[in-house]
């Protein structure tokens, strides 16, 4: 039966969205989005989500999408300190969605804003056991040409204390995970 009027529709945060191609990421909307769905019109909607598989490519834009909702407690921890931290800039969203979904560092978690970066620094370790790194990576996301998201680092930043006696030289040297 045809519905009389327009329907409000409802996005509760934590709603994923499952590609129809399965080598593309799923999305999660980070927070509640509402919408009206006009009677007798062609409706489209634009909705706010994230990436929570870092190695697969990018859905595109017309992508069909299976709808459900999010059951990972970690996830849902994340979800509701964004709704009780507003303002977190759109990249370290991401990073710390994919702390949570795919066991990215929390060194990746960068915000101008030092207090708001602490924080969430420190509710990702409350919520993954893992222990806050004494560097931050200030990584730029991009995707490449076939769809895959490129993290490139564009910073590495940390404070060092240490402390002698003695006239000491000290030297360093910033390694990646292969140690080149």
């Amino acid at each position: 039966s045809k519905n009389s009027s327009d329907i409000a529709l409802q996005i509760p945060e934590g709603t994923l969205f499952f590609p129809a191609n399965e080598s593309e990421q799923t999305l999660v909307a980070p927070r509640k989005q509402e919408m009206i769905v006009y009677k007798n019109k062609s409706n489209n909607f634009l909705v706010y989500g994230f990436c929570t598989e870092a190695s697969d490519r990018c859905p595109t834009e017309y992508d069909n999408f299976t709808v459900a909702m999010n059951k990972n407690e970690q996830l849902t921890q994340l979800l509701n300190f964004f709704k009780s931290n507003q303002g977190i800039q759109k990249n370290t969203v991401q990073e710390a969605i994919w702390c949570i979904t795919d066991n990215e560092s929390i060194s990746n978690i960068y915000s101008e804003n030092e207090e708001l970066n602490k924080k969430l620094k420190k509710r990702l370790s409350e919520i993954t056991g893992k222990k806050i790194p004494w560097h931050t990576n200030k990584r730029e996301l991009s995707t490449d040409d076939r769809g895959f998201v490129v993290a490139n680092p564009t910073e590495v930043l940390g404070t060092v204390t240490f402390s002698t006696t003695e006239k000491t030289a000290i030297k360093s040297k910033v390694i990646n995970e292969e140690g080149e």
